[in-house]
This record gives C-alpha cells, structure tokens and sequence, in this order.
C-alpha cells in the first residue's frame, strides 16, 4: 500500500483500512492497490492501536512470526 503514486489522505485512509477495517474494507482496500501482504510490527501497533481483523481472519494466512513482526498474506479467493 505504500506507493509513490498515492497522495497523502488516500494513503493514509487506505492503510487504515486495511490495519483497522472490518474484513471486507480490508479485502477491497488491498485488491484495489494489488496488495497481498500486510507487515505488523511493534510501529503498526503503536500507530494504529487497534487489532487487525486479519491476526484472527480465515481470509488471512500468517506467513511470518518472528521478534513481535509477522506478515499475513491474503488468501486467493476461488
């Protein structure tokens, strides 16, 4: 989600999308940017003060856990 492209309220409203939406908003809001991974770390957790649908989501896998930062991948639907 972080591009060059996107000017500063779109980003910054799309990634709270994604870190701090219900699941559907975070699914739309990374299919639009073409985003498959979310990273959250020990920043993610200060900015955002919120827990992620995608830590519990079947629409999310973890793909990496290690030093309090993990990636989750979105699931290909179909």
């Amino acid at each position: 989600i972080w591009t060059h492209a996107l000017n500063d309220e779109k980003q910054q409203d799309a990634v709270k999308k994604v870190y701090c939406g219900n699941e559907t908003e975070m699914v739309n809001t990374m299919q639009e940017f073409k985003s498959e991974y979310v990273f959250f770390g020990p920043n993610e957790r200060e900015e955002f003060k919120c827990t992620p649908t995608f830590t519990s989501s079947k629409t999310f896998s973890k793909e990496y856990d290690q030093d309090a930062n993990q990636v989750y991948k979105l699931k290909k639907s179909g």
